[in-house]
């Protein structure tokens, strides 16, 4: 067991220096720091309307963390995919 821990964090790691974790973490980090927009998001969220969403969805810094988050998610799926293959089976069975 305490070999499948070590893998983890081995995978872990590595993740954490790929380009992709990297540039999420620091738009991350940017997004934190634009007071307007998290005041906009605030905003949305208590009173939603599609012209708030529309300045939210329009915002570069949004955009870009979205896209990030978009490519963290392709390589989730592709970690799952490898997994599915090394344990020939899928990860939902009983």
């Amino acid at each position: 067991m305490n070999e499948l821990y070590e893998k983890v964090d081995q995978l872990k790691n590595i993740l954490d220096e790929t380009k992709e974790i990297k540039q999420i973490k620091k738009l991350n980090q940017e997004l934190k720091q634009d007071e307007k927009l998290k005041k906009l998001i605030q905003e949305y969220k208590e009173n939603p309307q599609k012209e708030k969403k529309d300045q939210i969805e329009g915002n570069s810094l949004y955009r870009r963390y979205k896209l990030a988050e978009n490519e963290v998610n392709f390589m989730i799926l592709k970690i799952r995919a490898r997994l599915k293959q090394i344990s020939g089976k899928g990860m939902c069975q009983k």
